[in-house]
């Protein structure tokens, strides 16, 4: 059922696929292979029985006269020349509007606005608008066979192009209602894979599917529309405030999905739902670390709108991080987010110590694990420290920098004597 409606929604607001009607008048006249040609493009465009015949025919005549230039032994290539010419004549029988349903397909390489023509009913064009896009289009396709840029690698910019043309054409919710349109292949296979997942993880258990599928389907195409309406100026520097809006909005479901699939907005809330398991978070702190983390998603994009500075979370993420996660939870999660950087610091301290001849005797597994193990505390301590400036966590941080490796402590030691000797050579002794 769940496939069926799936499918059924990825044609909602979609051109009808056009089931073609055939003339009667063409069987009985015409062989197989000229009515099957006249299909395809009868089954693109809807065309009078009068316009099929009038293919049909001209097809007929066409092959005729080219089956006649082969006896009489004409080249092969001019026979196919004649063959090329027949578009000019597809073109001039068929109306504007008719010859740009049959031109253009519904893919990525599609203008926009041969799109929005495909889509005339649904946005409820009028005439004046159909023939401004017709002209639209015309212009679009001149603009691209004379432009002659400096570089020859540089493209020509159609998206601005298109976008300019079709917000003077359309009104503002005729045009956004183009973009969903145009977008929706998008919009439903990022809504199907989305409630795969969802689906997987048992978050439909005993939900109104129906209505949450249409939600999410209306978030990613409202969400994929307002980008493309961006995409389609030359404003793009503000593509990232809008994709910020619509994370800050999505469905508190997609919130969840965007947890449990690790791809939350960087931050320490983030972090620590990743390793939610190893934590023992229960589900009511998972759900006050999204809240966090949209709250400050929410003041990030609060400073961006007026400052062009990078916004500083750790005051925020340190003030409510120890609200939600125990003292022990807290040193968990400080452990987890910290072993990657201890462990690549401790490769980088071995490598100086080797450069600095400090590692004579010296087992270099056993040496990294050590500074490993270091790094990790200080790092832990550091954070907690930082997280809550007491006296108990400052001699914590103490007691760590006071159990300091042996070869880190040479190894610093040797570092600050050549920086001194460099100075003193300059003239700068310290």
């Amino acid at each position: 059922m769940t496939k069926i409606k799936i499918f059924l929604l990825f044609f909602i607001g979609y051109p009808m696929l056009i089931h073609a009607q055939m003339a009667p008048e063409l069987q009985g006249r015409y062989p197989a292979y000229i009515i099957y040609r006249v299909y395809q493009i009868a089954s693109k465009t809807a065309l009078s029985a009068q316009k099929q015949l009038q293919i049909a025919q001209y097809y007929k005549d066409q092959d005729d006269l080219n089956n006649a230039m082969l006896t009489q032994g004409k080249p092969i290539a001019e026979v196919m020349n004649a063959y090329v010419k027949q578009q000019d004549f597809i073109k001039k029988i068929l109306t504007p509007l008719e010859y740009n349903d049959y031109k253009f397909i519904n893919n990525v390489a599609t203008p926009q606005i041969a799109k929005a023509l495909k889509f005339r009913d649904q946005l409820n064009l009028t005439t004046t608008q159909t023939d401004q896009l017709l002209t639209a289009l015309s212009k679009l396709e001149k603009a691209k066979a004379n432009y002659k840029p400096m570089n020859p690698i540089d493209a020509f910019n159609s998206k601005v192009f298109e976008g300019d043309e079709m917000s003077k054409i359309l009104t503002d919710d005729q045009y956004i209602h183009a973009l969903k349109l145009i977008n929706m292949p998008k919009s439903v296979a990022e809504n199907n894979d989305s409630w795969a997942i969802l689906k997987r993880n048992g978050f439909l258990n005993g939900k109104d599917t129906s209505m949450i599928f249409r939600q999410n389907l209306d978030y990613y195409q409202t969400k994929d529309a307002q980008e493309a309406k961006i995409m389609n100026t030359k404003n793009i520097e503000k593509l990232d405030s809008v994709k910020r809006y619509y994370e800050i909005n999505k469905p508190e479901i997609l919130k969840k999905l965007a947890a449990v699939t690790n791809k939350l907005p960087n931050s320490q809330f983030a972090t620590a739902i990743k390793f939610r398991k190893e934590i023992g978070l229960t589900q009511v702190q998972v759900d006050s670390l999204l809240s966090k983390a949209n709250e400050l998603e929410v003041l990030k994009s609060a400073f961006n709108s007026k400052n062009t500075g990078r916004f500083d979370t750790r005051p925020f993420e340190r003030a409510n991080l120890p609200k939600i996660l125990n003292p022990d939870q807290i040193t968990t999660f400080l452990n987890h987010k910290n072993q990657p950087i201890a462990t690549a610091n401790s490769k980088k301290e071995w490598a100086k110590i080797k450069e600095l001849g400090l590692n004579s005797g010296l087992d270099s597994n056993k040496v990294i694990i050590q500074l490993a193990d270091y790094d990790l505390r200080y790092l832990v301590a550091n954070e907690r420290l930082n997280m809550d400036k007491t006296q108990q966590n400052a001699f914590a941080k103490k007691d760590v920098e006071n159990d300091k490796p042996e070869v880190l402590q040479k190894m610093e030691a040797k570092i600050k004597a050549i920086e001194m000797s460099k100075n003193a050579k300059r003239g700068f002794v310290f």
